[in-house]
């Protein structure tokens, strides 16, 4: 794919996360530009089901977002905050 094609796949403005591990069967990913909203499933970003352009330099892959995990370590404040904000 020429450098032109790849780039009219990948937006900047729309740049979800990284990728932080590779495996045969899959990649994990750090997304913290995901967005959720409840109920709004048209402006969540980074939510189970929706498609992702993986850029690996000389090629893009079509990916799909099958699990979503909040780390162990992440919870304790996402649950205070969700107190505070209901809408998060």
């Amino acid at each position: 794919m020429a450098t032109d094609d790849r780039s009219a796949l990948i937006d900047g403005e729309k740049r979800l996360g990284t990728v932080t591990k590779v495996s045969a069967s899959g990649i994990e990913l750090n997304l913290p530009q995901a967005l959720a909203a409840a109920g709004r499933r048209g402006i969540a970003r980074g939510t189970v089901g929706d498609f992702v352009f993986i850029d690996c330099d000389q090629a893009v892959i079509l990916g799909r977002i099958v699990e979503v995990q909040i780390p162990d370590r992440n919870r304790p404040a996402l649950e205070r905050q969700i107190e505070r904000e209901p809408s998060v």
